[in-house]
């Protein structure tokens, strides 16, 4: 692979479904919504010379849907249902979009190429593994032939959750409780939720499944003297502090009315859009990326422990040491 900075970085994307692209086609979300999206919004700096899904109808209509009005485009690009041919053309980037099951495949297919074939970069859409030990193995496989492994746990990108994050970062003490209620599948949007409580070095992690058709996501991290709440589903964070309670004679209590609010600026770029941006200057100048295999081993791990365990009990950072392998 030419390493030459000013290069534009030649990528594969492999898998054009919901986050591949179909999400395009929803009305409702902020463009880019995809992979597809991405890539072609960024088309000045990163040139898709494949893309690959074995339906071929959907590969018909993403492929039709890039090609269309792309000013960016200036040569053809290979269209293909085999992975493996996708991943030959040596890209400097492939990004893996496909269902979990796949990924070890992929990556494990990835990393047998010859070194002077092989990407510098794999951007894997989470979870990473269909647990935490395989996760682990493609995170430790990928390190071990030098190619550096990113995953998509979009929070990590948005503005609005690292506004908030800023917010506590060497100011409020340690994460005492990370508490988080979510509706959805656990290894789809828990993990995600997961993920949070690692990014956030909490001490201990209490996450649960509501039972519920609509979406939840509301998260609360509990400091020693803070209290910061997420709410209407990652749209606003409040921060309250505490002080001697008005109610109770010698008791702390945390205050009932927030002293800040952030909510997500109308102008905010997208996730992928960063996490995309991210990647082009970790190829480009070494920039450090933002969410690397071994983080999504961890919120792997945190998931794991939760699906396995019937106990009301929070999962702890030796959980996480130690891959869940323990009581």
């Amino acid at each position: 692979m030419d390493s030459g900075k000013s290069k534009t970085i030649n990528t594969v994307l492999i898998g054009v479904g919901r986050i591949g692209f179909s999400f395009e086609n929803d009305v409702l979300r902020k463009k880019p919504a995809s992979h597809l999206g991405a890539l072609r919004h960024l088309g000045e700096f990163i040139n898709t010379t494949a893309i690959c899904d074995i339906d071929q109808n959907k590969l018909t209509a993403a492929t039709n849907w890039f090609a269309v009005n792309n000013e960016f485009l200036t040569e053809p690009f290979l269209k293909t249902n085999s992975y493996r041919e996708a991943i030959n053309t040596h890209p400097d980037l492939i990004v893996i979009a496909t269902p979990p099951e796949t990924h070890f495949d992929i990556i494990k297919y990835t990393c047998s190429l010859a070194v002077i074939n092989r990407p510098a970069v794999i951007f894997c859409e989470k979870p990473l593994g269909m647990d935490g030990e395989e996760a682990f193995k493609a995170s430790e496989l990928c390190k071990s032939k030098n190619i550096t492994l990113a995953v998509n746990y979009t929070r990590r990108f948005t503005n609005f959750w690292n506004r908030v994050r800023a917010y506590d970062v060497g100011k409020l003490g340690p994460v005492k409780l990370f508490s988080g209620v979510y509706s959805g599948d656990p290894r789809n949007v828990g993990v995600h939720m997961a993920d949070l409580a690692c990014w956030w070095d909490a001490e201990d992690i209490c996450i649960k499944q509501v039972n519920t058709d609509r979406v939840v996501f509301e998260v609360q991290l509990w400091f020693e003297k803070h209290l910061i709440m997420v709410r209407s589903n990652g749209l606003e964070a409040c921060f309250y502090d505490s002080g001697r309670s008005t109610r109770f004679q010698g008791v702390y209590e945390y205050s009932h009315k927030p002293i800040s609010f952030i909510t997500p600026h109308t102008d905010e770029n997208q996730p992928l859009l960063n996490a995309y941006l991210n990647i082009i200057n970790n190829i480009k100048f070494g920039d450090k990326l933002g969410c690397l295999g071994d983080d999504a081993v961890n919120a792997e791990t945190v998931i794991d422990v939760l699906v396995k365990r019937l106990e009301d009990k929070p999962v702890t950072k030796n959980h996480i040491k130690n891959r869940g392998l323990i009581d």
